[in-house]
């Protein structure tokens, strides 16, 4: 399972590229030449919902007590993240692009995937001026979400530790070492910090436990384009890099019933994405003359920041704990996990 989310973050990284990978095909080299700019706007609209939706995922997951370590106990937790992806990210409207030199032939309505849509929504694509047709090419499916995970939502599993340290407070870490798979490397790094309130109320014995949470996760991802056999594209130095950071602040309260824990929050979250096409790209015709070098011809941003409030329950199971969560937010999201607790 693990390596299917890494190929799914792969997918990501090659459709930044519109490489030649399964789930998103266009010809590279044509949509370049129907200009840069054209280009980046297409790419934006494409890939927008699942940058948002990762981002949506980095500010879950951290907690399922409000209740803090005690100095030196520590938890080590496993917990799985789907964010919930509308139907109205599935597609979008060519038309409302604005784009200069790139026109949709087909389907008329303009209507077409975007990464996270259906995989069988083809369309066909023409650029040039008003008056002379330069070329066509065939746009990228989506990664089909309910045919490859079973669900339409994005999915993406978080391996945590958790340190109890000195006056009510925590400290959260999420480290996954470098991995390299196939042509890409992928790198994940987390920290946060939970600080008990209700201590300074009643201290460690009150009717429930009140917290504050502060935490950052960064994603970073890859690609190398040297060899991805592009057709009638060419580069020495191309890669592609994925890069999310997702911020959030919370307000937590839980209350503990023997092994079970009820525990909700309140808070907002700040969340940016960057994704580039690096390097320098010669594109050629298809006699093989050179046409153009392109230097860093794909460069978009995303941001997303909204409110947010969850509620979840944990069962602790002597030194086992077993949790699930649902957080309402602009991409709304289920967290579920296990863990070991200690202290």
């Amino acid at each position: 399972m693990y390596n299917k989310i890494l190929t799914f973050f792969s997918v990501l990284v090659l459709t930044i590229t519109v490489s030649t990978n399964a789930y998103a095909q266009p010809d590279l080299d044509v949509l370049l030449r129907s200009g840069v700019d054209d280009a980046n706007k297409f790419m934006d609209a494409y890939l927008e919902p699942l940058a948002n939706a990762a981002s949506a995922s980095l500010v879950n997951g951290w907690y399922n007590t409000a209740r803090p370590h005690q100095t030196l106990g520590f938890d080590f937790t496993i917990t799985a993240n789907a964010v919930y992806i509308p139907d109205a990210d599935l597609t979008f409207n060519v038309n409302d692009l604005g784009l200069q030199n790139t026109r949709i032939v087909s389907p008329s309505n303009g209507i077409v995937p975007t990464v996270l849509g259906p995989d069988d929504l083809s369309s066909t694509y023409e650029y040039g001026d008003d008056n002379t047709v330069e070329g066509t090419f065939s746009g990228p499916d989506g990664f089909a979400l309910k045919e490859n995970f079973g669900m339409q939502a994005v999915p993406l599993p978080m391996v945590q530790l958790g340190i109890g340290t000195v006056a009510g407070t925590d400290l959260k870490f999420r480290i996954t070492p470098r991995i390299r798979y196939d042509d890409a490397e992928f790198q994940m790094l987390g920290g946060a910090v939970m600080h008990s309130i209700s201590q300074y109320f009643y201290g460690t014995d009150g009717p429930v436990d009140i917290s504050i949470l502060a935490g950052y996760t960064h994603i970073a991802m890859e690609y190398s384009m040297v060899d991805a056999g592009v057709s009638e594209v060419e580069t020495d130095n191309g890669k592609s890099e994925l890069d999310i950071r997702g911020w959030t602040v919370q307000g937590i309260v839980s209350k503990e019933w023997g092994v079970i824990t009820l525990y909700s929050g309140l808070g907002y979250n700040f969340a940016s994405s960057d994704m580039a096409m690096l390097g320098e790209y010669r594109v050629t015709d298809e006699g093989g003359n050179l046409e153009e070098t392109l230097t860093d011809p794909i460069d978009l941003s995303f941001s997303q920041n909204s409110p947010r409030a969850s509620l979840g329950f944990r069962l602790k199971l002597s030194v086992i704990t077993l949790h699930a969560d649902y957080t309402l937010q602009k991409y709304n999201t289920l967290s579920a996990g296990l863990g070991v607790t200690v202290r």
